[in-house]
């Protein structure tokens, strides 16, 4: 309640003196609050047995999104195909994601695209995969080069056809005159006639290079229940809950694995990662057997929700997915450590050495000292 009292809206200045974008911000945080782990916290609290300690933590945090030009080119093949070229290796799915885009930008069936993701001498410039970028900015040039290839694609069969491209459709992998489905041309028939010898017909190259100017805040809120045991100071995860606005959830499994991937980024961050390191300066935890990562037998069940208010400039409305979810739940985990044990925690990971300390140092102005 007191959050979204005071959360910045859209229009108010960042700490750079910027306006907020359009973001789900609010949005998030009330489809949070309205979670049944959310109002049954006071039951949670009360619940805890042999002397465990329960507590449940809210946080939101959010990513700008990056931003840098990107390119792409999508061609219509012989075979009435499309084949995306751009410079974006497929990390997280992208490689669907944008066939997805490509195959509803154009109009053909997914299953009709083919993805390159070529040698960075040759494919288009693509930018880096960083940034919860990637669907933002080479959705964009996907979008728009696949848009370009279908405008071309009814133009070459307006001529093939003598009518007009505005009467003209893409329907079941042939371009057909709207209204008069018998009366049409395959997509193989004019990407054939691209590629014979002295074809008059020019070959379907849509293009696109975009520039980007407005980014599209992403906004996560995260929930956690926690069981502390108070001698030991272990925290022990029962619910987690990942709320995102995601713009467009282009490919929703997709979206929920990476909802959930930075989640469990986030908790490892939250509980046991941390790197140490000796009286010289070394590194004392350089391997995994050292280095404290969470497992799947450490996790909780992690429910995704997905909420969509579209960006202004994301194809589709698409925002980045991949780094907000990393961001509130070190916050949520100290929240509901501090509603468990009513001890504020401000370093992390929150060991269960750091807390079982915190507990002791609590305690022990109350002790007697005869």
């Amino acid at each position: 309640e007191f959050r979204l009292r005071h959360l910045q809206s859209e229009g108010k200045p960042m700490a750079n003196n910027q306006p907020w974008l359009n973001n789900g911000a609010i949005e998030v945080l009330k489809r949070i609050a309205e979670h049944p782990l959310w109002k049954s916290r006071a039951q949670w609290k009360a619940s805890g047995k042999n002397g465990y300690l329960r507590g449940t933590g809210l946080a939101l945090g959010g990513w700008l999104g990056g931003l840098q030009p990107t390119g792409a080119t999508v061609r219509l093949n012989p075979d009435g195909s499309l084949q995306v070229l751009t410079g974006q290796v497929d990390i997280a799915g992208t490689n669907i994601a944008l066939a997805q885009i490509a195959a509803s930008s154009y109009g053909v069936d997914v299953d009709k695209v083919r993805i390159t993701t070529g040698d960075t001498d040759v494919a288009p410039v693509t930018g880096l995969s960083a940034g919860s970028k990637t669907i933002y900015t080479v959705g964009v040039a996907v979008m728009e080069a696949a848009k370009d290839a279908r405008k071309q694609t009814l133009e070459i069969a307006a001529k093939e056809m003598e009518a007009a491209v505005q009467d003209l459709e893409i329907e079941n992998e042939r371009v057909v005159v709207r209204g008069v489905p018998d009366r049409g041309i395959t997509l193989a028939q004019i990407g054939k006639k691209g590629n014979l010898y002295m074809s008059k017909v020019p070959p379907v190259l849509g293009v696109s290079h975009p520039a980007f100017s407005q980014q599209a805040p992403a906004f996560c809120a995260e929930l956690a229940r926690i069981e502390v045991d108070p001698d030991t100071g272990e925290v022990k995860l029962h619910d987690f809950v990942v709320v995102q606005d995601v713009g467009k959830a282009i490919n929703p499994l997709g979206v929920e694995g990476q909802m959930q991937g930075g989640a469990v980024q986030s908790l490892g961050m939250a509980l046991t990662e941390a790197l140490t390191f000796d009286d010289h300066g070394r590194l004392t935890n350089p391997s995994l057997l050292d280095y404290k990562k969470l497992t799947a037998a450490d996790l909780p069940n992690i429910e995704t929700i997905i909420v969509e208010k579209p960006s202004p400039a994301g194809p589709f409305g698409a925002r980045g997915v991949g780094e907000p979810p990393i961001v509130p739940a070190p916050a949520a985990i100290a929240n509901a450590v501090q509603d468990a044990t009513g001890i504020r925690l401000t370093e992390l990971p929150l060991t269960p050495e750091r807390i079982a300390l915190a507990m002791v140092a609590r305690a022990a102005p109350h002790r007697s000292t005869s």
